[in-house]
């Protein structure tokens, strides 16, 4: 164990080897990810781009702009219409590797790259625990649960922009930690520019700027007057502030309008989210439907494939009670839906029957929501809640038929998920009672709190991966509930 200890510590004992705990993560997550990639392998051959890659549906609007901008000189998803639907901070980093490699193995070269990065964000992680606890048992529990990460593993290797938020998140909180202790202004710079890059990946994770911003404000004035904290909130802000006035810039020009992060769906992809397809959904999670087309036996998948018969799902329940209208009703709804998407029609037609559309659809969630309105305005929203604060294990590492591990897999993930968020809730009473660690807890809190309803009105999803973000925060109080530091130790903050 001394051998061991000399291996992972420098000889004060507080400092850890970064090359070691790299090394460390990289073991730990690398065995995660053969797991998981053999598994949805099996389960999906169809989605993999070896040797590397599992292919996501939303890589077509991450990325089929980039290759039109190869192509054509412009960075679109609609044909002719400049795309400000994703913000480039995933397109990004691909558009670059496309200069050097073709799309597949450019595709693969991200995912590596997501791999590493999310190496870095588990040390990244860990540290920020100790610095903001003050305890080197603080960065060993904290490392334990961020390499051990089940719920987030498989984003390592999708295109999807969650792998890369995570990551950039993490090692905006290790600078932030370390500001709150030391209070060095580039630490807030690094920390800003961190999260800067998170928010051109996930937009929701904005919200993490206006929790955090007025925090660094509170705790600058406090130390050293309200001149200061100006200086402070302009170093943490500045980053984004400048990019996204590019971006902002880029928009304008392109769209002749202000644009600071993102157009909406219908703008963005056209007739895959048109006006009617957004009513007819509107009508589902009134009474608490799954929004989600792709999901297999929803009624959002019968209203959208046209190869499937009007009798092929029984409408649920809950969609239709006492709301005065009933099953034929829906499904003429979805007739004249598929009628609107699919035929030919001409111009005048067209509009008229997407008037129609629009009007029943409004209609029959009007009739809902006045026949239901408990319903709608508490349970509804509460069920939309659930998935992303409520689940065993992770809803993202599917197993193949028949495999061994669907159980051991899922009571892994539980178990990380659930200690976790106990670990968090009991942390956060710990750390409370210490005056330096309180403005961490008020960020985690706050942010975990508002980031739901957030991402439900923001990105239109009740998806859980979007809310991961929250699960870093949690990470670094969590092991306040065994190791709460010294209150006043420095906890070698002066090395990475």
């Amino acid at each position: 164990m001394q051998r061991l200890g000399r291996w992972l510590w420098h000889d004060d004992g507080d400092r850890p080897r970064v090359a070691a705990w790299l090394a460390l993560a990289a073991a730990i997550r690398g065995v995660l990810i053969w797991i998981t990639f053999a598994q949805i392998r099996a389960a999906s051959p169809g989605t993999i781009v070896p040797p590397l890659v599992e292919k996501r549906p939303d890589w077509g609007y991450f990325f089929t702009p980039v290759e039109h901008l190869i192509r054509d000189g412009m960075f679109w998803y609609r044909e002719g219409i400049p795309f400000a639907g994703r913000m480039p901070g995933y397109p990004g980093p691909y558009y670059l590797l496309r200069q050097l490699l073709d799309p597949d193995a450019a595709l693969n070269a991200l995912i590596a790259a997501q791999m590493l990065l999310a190496v870095v964000a588990t040390y990244a992680l860990a540290r920020a625990a100790q610095v903001a606890l003050a305890s080197r048992r603080a960065f060993v529990i904290a490392f334990a649960l961020a390499a051990c990460n089940l719920f987030g593993i498989t984003a390592d290797f999708r295109t999807e922009a969650e792998s890369f938020t995570f990551s950039a998140f993490a090692i905006h909180l290790l600078f932030l930690a370390r500001y709150l202790r030391g209070a060095r202004r580039r630490d807030l710079v690094w920390s800003g520019l961190w999260l800067a890059w998170a928010i051109f990946l996930r937009p929701s994770t904005g919200l993490a700027l206006a929790v955090e911003a007025p925090v660094v404000l509170v705790v600058a004035a406090r130390r050293a007057g309200w001149r200061s904290a100006l200086a402070a909130g302009l170093a943490f802000c500045a980053p984004f502030a400048a990019a996204d006035a590019v971006w902002i810039v880029r928009n304008y020009a392109a769209l002749g309008r202000f644009i600071p992060l993102q157009t909406g769906v219908t703008e963005s992809y056209g007739v895959i989210y048109s006006p009617q397809w957004l009513a007819v959904r509107h009508w589902i999670v009134a009474w608490g439907g799954d929004r989600g087309y792709f999901r297999e036996g929803s009624v959002s998948e019968w209203m959208r494939r046209a190869d499937l018969a009007d009798d092929a799902i029984e409408l649920p329940r809950e969609a239709l009670g006492d709301a005065g209208y009933t099953a034929a009703d829906v499904r003429a709804l979805r007739r004249d839906y598929q009628r609107f998407r699919t035929e030919n029609l001409d111009p005048a037609e067209r509009e008229a029957l997407g008037e129609a559309v629009l009007e029943r659809a409004a209609a029959l969630r009007e009739a809902y929501v006045r026949a239901h309105p408990f319903r709608h305005y508490v349970v509804v929203p509460l069920q939309l809640a659930r998935p992303m604060i409520v689940h065993s294990g992770s809803p993202y590492v599917h197993v193949a038929p028949g495999s061994w591990l669907r159980w051991p897999l899922r009571i892994a993930g539980g178990v990380w998920y659930y200690g976790l968020l106990l670990g968090f809730a009991v942390g956060s009473v710990r750390l409370w009672r210490r005056h330096g660690a309180r403005p961490l807890v008020v960020v985690a809190w706050t942010y975990s709190v508002l980031l739901v309803p957030a991402v439900i009105v923001t990105a239109g999803t009740e998806q859980a991966r979007y809310v991961q973000t929250a699960h870093a925060l949690w990470i670094v109080i969590a092991p306040a509930a065994l190791a709460a530091g010294r209150p006043d130790a420095d906890a070698g903050q002066d090395g990475a």
